[in-house]
């Protein structure tokens, strides 16, 4: 019995080439798939940018709202009637924006309470003007707290794009603190002289700060927009026009003077001293005096109303800007991401295309390869040799073993020329 002939080893050029094109696949593979692990942005990349598409969307209204608010307040301290659309219609569109996004920027609760709020304070003031103003400074209050809770839901105060949180920063922190504290320092500059002398040093210490506080908030906004303006990127005019002017009104109200002067007496009368001269009779005390004597807080009100109406146009226009820089900036980065997943995801599906390409021409050589190399045994008999009938010595005799093979006999009047050529071979 003989053995099967053993199948001839490969040398290793040939291995190598029986073995090229999914070694080919792998070498695109390999590549693509750690560029797709770490240039493809996740979704979670777009959706937190959108988050904060979302919370800036959110800040407008709410500086709307803000304004209204402040003017609302003023008029309540001075004892006008509060127009009352302005600050409606500020609190409706703060509604239906919140009926959309407050939800996801967990923000509903929040203004929930400041609608509140809002809607219980008084059209004018009722009693003393303080009270009033404390009324409105409460509501004021939970204005800045929904600020900052949209400022954290939607991710905007943990930018970590410098231009970006610099806009986030300068519109949702300190222009709103800005606002609210020229409001309280031009309403309390207001009532101030109608205020009881023993309330004096205590009002010249809340106008200073009223006023420490904005301007350190209107500084810190100017700083946040130059720093916002990079080398790549830069603020639109219409921005640096209104930081100018806002500049120039914080300004003014950073050089209003405010001090007590003593009230003259009727029977005050100069008495001679002991070299001989009168006192002084003009009037003026120092802040801090002795609270005995009646005092008049000198405040100049009309400088201060004029220079707080410039900032709150300036903070209106200037909110705007800010809003819209920080909303395109932030569109552009979602346009970058989905312009950075289409080419990833392009180049990914090449490779893999590429990849099955080489694999799927590979197979037919292997298989041919597989057949040349198990020999001629291993082919399949052909459709001729299938039918071509048994040759005569294998015909059985049906005794066991095999007859002769008998050909037929040539006639004798059979031409040559019509010989088979099996005759002719007998």
């Amino acid at each position: 019995m003989e053995l099967p002939a053993r199948r001839r080893s490969r040398s290793w050029p040939e291995a190598l080439r029986f073995g090229l094109p999914p070694l080919i696949a792998v070498l695109l593979l390999a590549p693509v798939a750690v560029l797709f692990q770490h240039a493809h942005p996740t979704g979670d990349d777009r959706v937190s940018v959108q988050r904060e598409r979302d919370g800036a969307e959110y800040l407008r209204p709410l500086g709307k709202l803000a304004v209204a608010l402040v003017d609302a307040q003023s008029a309540a301290v001075a004892g006008r009637p509060v127009s009352g659309e302005p600050l409606k219609e500020a609190v409706a569109e703060m509604a239906v924006v919140d009926t959309r996004l407050g939800g996801d920027l967990l923000a509903r609760e929040r203004w929930a309470g400041l609608r509140a709020k809002i809607d219980a304070l008084p059209d004018r003031a009722t009693g003393k003007a303080a009270s009033t103003m404390a009324a409105y400074s409460e509501a004021a209050d939970l204005l800045l707290g929904l600020y900052r809770k949209v400022r954290e839901a939607s991710g905007l105060a943990r930018d970590s794009v410098a231009d970006t949180y610099y806009l986030q920063d300068g519109a949702a922190e300190e222009l709103p603190e800005a606002l609210v504290y020229v409001g309280r320092f031009s309403d309390l500059a207001m009532i101030a002289p109608a205020q009881n002398t023993t309330d004096h040093e205590r009002t010249i210490a809340d106008l200073g700060a009223y006023r420490a506080a904005a301007v350190s908030s209107a500084s810190d906004l100017i700083d946040d927009l130059l720093a916002a303006e990079t080398e790549k990127v830069s603020l639109s005019g219409g921005v640096l026009g209104e930081i100018d002017a806002f500049q120039r009104a914080m300004e003014t109200l950073g050089a209003v003077t405010f001090a007590t002067r003593a009230k003259p007496s009727p029977a005050a009368t100069a008495k001679p001293t002991s070299n001989g001269r009168g006192d002084k009779s003009d009037g003026a005390d120092p802040v801090g005096g002795g609270s005995s004597a009646a005092t008049s807080l000198v405040v100049d009100v009309t400088r201060i109303s004029a220079a707080r109406a410039a900032a709150q146009n300036a903070a209106v226009k200037l909110n705007t800007a800010i809003l819209g820089e920080l909303d395109a900036r932030l569109s552009a980065r979602v346009d970058d991401l989905d312009g950075e997943r289409r080419l990833v995801l392009g180049v990914a599906a090449l490779a893999v295309a590429l990849a099955v390409a080489a694999v799927w021409v590979a197979l037919p050589r292997r298989a041919r390869r597989r057949r040349r190399a198990a020999g001629p045994d291993a082919n399949p008999p052909s459709s001729s040799t299938a039918l071509r009938p048994a040759t005569p010595s294998t015909l059985p005799n049906g005794r066991g073993g095999y007859a002769q093979a008998r050909y037929p006999t040539l006639d004798e009047d059979s031409s040559p020329t019509h010989w088979s050529r099996t005759n002719a071979a007998r």
